[in-house]
């Protein structure tokens, strides 16, 4: 899992970085090694600050509930444009749909409800820090049109 983070942790903030001027920084490749170095520094100094200001418990509840607060965006998302552009092509098929996209998401709003009822302090600062993010993220598109 420690894995899955380090790449797309930086993946996102390099791809960020390629979309928004404002951290157009983070999407320099390393010349030698061809990896977005800077979006892994970067990545690895957000997980030092929270390595030697949290307990691993509270950075694991936050930073999944997070995580499921943009995977139930993202099925939920499909589910949205399946309905808004049925004229479009469907390169792939979901089984079950729309039935095994809806169960997901019931099923995730529970596990988030859940988290923010028996965990709320680490439920706050998972949505505080993304609260803080979303005007940061504004200004940065602002900044590229």
């Amino acid at each position: 899992a420690l894995n899955g983070y380090i790449l797309t942790g930086a993946r996102i903030l390099y791809a960020l970085g390629k979309d928004h001027a404002l951290f157009g920084s983070l999407a320099e490749v390393h010349p030698a090694f061809h990896t977005p170095a800077r979006a892994l520094w970067m990545n690895a100094a957000i997980a030092i600050v929270l390595v030697c200001t949290k307990t691993f418990d509270q950075i694991m509840t936050y930073s999944t509930l997070v995580i499921s607060v943009f995977f139930t965006m993202a099925v939920f998302g499909v589910i949205i444009l399946r309905r808004t552009h049925r004229t479009q092509a469907r390169p792939y098929r979901a089984w079950g749909y729309p039935l095994t996209p809806l169960l997901f998401c019931l099923t995730m709003i529970g596990f988030i409800l859940d988290v923010c009822l028996k965990e709320p302090r680490e439920s706050a600062f998972g949505f505080l820090l993304l609260g803080l993010c979303l005007p940061l993220y504004r200004w940065s598109r602002a900044s590229t049109r």
